[in-house]
């Protein structure tokens, strides 16, 4: 019964992540996990026990797993449907991607604990 109670928060800000998923999916099902103030908000189950990440490119790697194990969520539908495309964008635009990270929170939380990670970030322009 504990593995239903598993489960990993993730919170964050990354506008070419929201314009690559917005190539692959009606604004309708975007709504359903994207925030208006342009921020991602989603839970998933968690299958495995998983490290928390400590860096952008660990967030964005535990991102496509948990759509991909989580199907059925509405990311996960986005994602399952176009999934070749939607990696092949992201590796396209690999650097835009890690840097369009502005503020992640991740928690995972278990039925014996709960971990949290945020990384904030801020531009400066030269």
């Amino acid at each position: 019964m504990a593995e239903h109670n598993d489960c990993a928060e993730l919170r964050f800000t990354n506008p070419i992540l929201i314009d690559i998923f917005s190539h692959y999916a009606e604004n309708s099902e975007m709504a359903q996990f994207v925030s208006p103030s342009g921020e991602i908000d989603m839970r998933f189950r968690l299958n495995d026990p998983t490290e928390p990440p400590k860096t952008c490119e660990q967030v964005l790697s535990l991102f496509y797993a948990l759509l991909e194990s989580n199907p059925e969520s509405p990311a996960g539908r986005v994602f399952m449907r176009s999934q070749r495309e939607i990696l092949r964008e992201t590796v396209y635009r690999l650097m835009q991607v890690i840097d369009g990270f502005g503020s992640v929170r991740v928690a995972l939380l278990t039925a014996r604990d709960r971990t949290e990670f945020t990384i904030t970030r801020t531009k400066t322009v030269q």
